[in-house]
């Protein structure tokens, strides 16, 4: 009687098919349905991202192109012709020292800046936003001599950059204030150890 029981139950052990043990709490495939609820959000939500990101991209892009350093004067239109030599003179603000700390010019040292430059090149200063002016750099071919730095008083540099399919840059408050520049278009030239600007009148003989 024992071994038919014992048999009997050995039976029951290798025939009745495996038996799940439950250990804690089980969630079956909630993280699998909830990984599938975020990917479909994030697919809703995707037009409404890449509308967001495109307007980002054309408010960028629009403040590029509409930039322009701050306290730059808008200098006005020459009404004669004009040449005059800007002050070079330059006063150092702080002691000027060796490596060993030992002064080699004083603060308040004068010198003029024009017996150390070295120019090469004449610079045009001009207002695009004034037609006229615009005509006038490409009639004297400077938009196409490399020889010729331009610089813009106002208007947007990448427009003439675009145009000119070459470097052009603004003429920033610093170089206002150094070339003694009040009008426009001028050019800027380097003639031994001075500066020589030359106010353009482009309306002779207008009224």
């Amino acid at each position: 009687m024992k071994k038919i029981i014992l048999t009997i139950s050995l039976a029951t052990v290798c025939f009745a098919g495996p038996k799940i043990i439950e250990v804690g709490n089980t969630y079956g495939f909630a993280e699998k349905d909830m990984l599938v609820e975020l990917q479909q959000r994030v697919e809703e939500k995707k037009p409404l991202a890449n509308k967001l990101m495109r307007e980002f991209q054309k408010k960028s892009k629009k403040r590029v192109v509409n930039w322009k350093p701050e306290g730059m004067l808008k200098l006005t239109p020459a009404k004669e012709d004009k040449v005059f030599y800007p002050d070079l003179t330059y006063i150092l603000e702080e002691d000027m020292v060796d490596a060993d700390g030992r002064i080699i010019y004083p603060k308040g040292y004068k010198y003029s800046i024009g017996d150390y430059m070295n120019i090469p090149y004449q610079i045009i200063v001009f207002d695009p936003t004034v037609k006229a002016q615009t005509e006038w750099v490409k009639r004297n071919g400077f938009d196409k001599n490399v020889a010729s730095l331009l610089l813009i008083t106002d208007g947007k540099a990448i427009d003439l950059m675009n145009e000119f399919k070459r470097p052009v840059y603004f003429c920033v408050r610093k170089l206002q204030d150094r070339f003694a520049l009040k009008h426009t278009p001028s050019v800027v030239v380097q003639v031994g150890n001075k500066l020589q600007v030359t106010e353009v009148n482009l309306y002779k003989g207008s009224k």
